[in-house]
């Protein structure tokens, strides 16, 4: 039983680590995205870089879309 307590123990420890570092994250989440929402905090002038997936599709050269 006390290899066993031995071999779990680390995982239980970072478990707590992460599980405090994922309260903060969520509480800087939640202050930051009220005040985007409401305009308090603005990235207008931020140089924002997406990752690919985020990116909006760039239209197709050489069609125009007729609405």
């Amino acid at each position: 039983m006390k290899r066993f307590n031995d071999s779990v123990k680390p995982s239980f420890e970072h478990l707590g680590v992460l599980t405090t570092s994922n309260a903060g994250l969520g509480a800087s989440r939640d202050l930051l995205l009220s005040r985007l929402i409401t305009g308090k905090l603005s990235v207008e002038d931020q140089d924002i870089k997406f990752p690919p997936g985020m990116r909006d599709p760039e239209p197709s050269k050489g069609r125009e879309d007729h609405a």
